[in-house]
């Protein structure tokens, strides 16, 4: 086997690798964004008891729940906001 060989061989299985990685991390994205409009759901419905469960499964894995812009606390989202998204995001914990 030639040198130029091996390198090709390298650099293939480099690409598959960074493939099969970026794949991970858009699966990993989606779950994620799912999980918090799951728990904007919830806590925009009122079910804080859900919403909460599902904001502390997301800190477990240091995944932050960014409350929306609009900044409502937990228990004081208007009835007019009801079923309809405030804007939740997300971000890692360093």
């Amino acid at each position: 086997m030639s040198l130029i060989a091996s390198t090709r061989e390298i650099e293939s299985l480099l690409d598959n690798l960074k493939r099969q990685a970026e794949q991970q991390q858009r699966a990993y994205f989606n779950i994620i964004t799912g999980m918090v409009a799951m728990h904007q759901k919830h806590r925009v419905a009122g079910n804080y008891p859900v919403s909460d469960e599902i904001r502390a499964l997301l800190a477990s894995v240091s995944i932050e729940v960014v409350q929306g812009t609009d900044g409502y606390q937990w228990d004081k989202i208007p009835k007019s906001l009801i079923g309809r998204p405030v804007g939740d995001t997300w971000r890692t914990k360093v």
